[in-house]
């Protein structure tokens, strides 16, 4: 029983994928159907961190194999999308915050 259960705890892994709080949703993809197809394809366990919280960390948990190709598919999407994407910073005078925010804030 006992080395059993120790032979099924050695064939798990996790990992932790540092990826910028303002990438994510591209890795989410349109109402998150590109991690929903990774977690579905692959069967690993993703942890996404939620909107509210600043954190950068997305963590991966499952079999080994799996999880290699969880981490592979979502580090290619990032990579793809690092080079191609750009942020770029935009001053507005005060006056005019009302229309980027919108009416109702």
């Amino acid at each position: 029983m006992k080395f059993n259960y120790i032979d099924e705890q050695s064939k798990l892994a996790f990992e932790r994928l540092l990826i910028p709080k303002m990438q994510l949703s591209f890795i989410f993809g349109p109402f998150n159907e590109i991690i929903n197809q990774i977690i579905g394809e692959i069967k690993t366990r993703i942890n996404i961190p939620p909107a509210s919280v600043m954190e950068d960390e997305l963590t991966i948990a499952r079999v080994k194999e799996a999880v290699a190709k969880a981490k592979a598919r979502i580090q290619n999407i990032y990579e793809k999308r690092k080079r191609n994407c750009q942020s770029a910073s935009v001053e507005v005078p005060k006056i005019q915050y009302k229309y980027i925010t919108g009416p109702l804030g």
